[in-house]
């Protein structure tokens, strides 16, 4: 069973950002060496609704690579953890099986939407997303949300219907990729 996982936060110190989203490229390949990780993409959005402009999606293997010694050995932002807040990670199952298409061409742009509530009126919103949008629902790690919803938007696209039964608060969010889609390295045996 793979699993999604997602990586939101903000970075307060302006002066060093740069600094740091290169440091962040390089985790991306540090996780990607992790067995378990196959895919990740990292993103970035000039607005957003709870000032989490960051996110970093990864399909993971299953919730037992976050326990595995080589991803516990790597873990964490290390010195940057003072200047990241509004830090969250969770853990997404998708209900009815597939991948994680969440790979984001550079000209496109990712629309996420993270719904709260009770279990029963979160599988509702997620049942009645665009029929475009990839939904799973929450599993394990923060438990900032209930479930996740996801497309591809190309070029000027605007990102389907995002309704919101009672009970429920959705927090979308139109993000820019800010690092290709990347896979993990494989290997060919014979």
């Amino acid at each position: 069973m793979s699993v999604l996982y997602a990586v939101r936060s903000r970075f307060t110190d302006p002066a060093r950002e740069d600094e740091w989203n290169d440091w962040y490229a390089g985790h991306i390949d540090v996780l990607l060496g992790v067995p378990g990780f196959h895919s990740a993409q990292r993103f970035h959005s000039t607005e957003t609704p709870d000032d989490r402009p960051y996110l970093a999606l990864y399909e993971v293997e299953s919730p037992d690579v976050f326990t595995s010694e080589p991803y516990v050995a790597i873990w964490g932002f290390h010195d940057w953890r003072p200047l990241i807040d509004n830090w969250t990670r969770d853990l997404f199952e998708r209900e009815e099986g597939g991948p994680f298409d969440f790979g984001t061409p550079r000209d496109s742009r990712l629309s996420a939407s993270f719904v709260s509530g009770d279990a029963g009126a979160v599988r509702e919103a997620l049942a009645a997303m665009s029929p475009q949008a990839s939904t799973a629902v929450a599993m394990g790690l923060d438990g900032s949300c209930g479930g996740i919803a996801w497309e591809v938007l190309s070029g000027d696209e605007p990102p389907g219907a995002t309704p919101a039964p009672p009970g429920v608060d959705i927090t979308r969010t139109i993000y820019n990729p800010f690092t290709e889609y990347r896979t993990e390295p494989r290997t060919v045996t014979q």
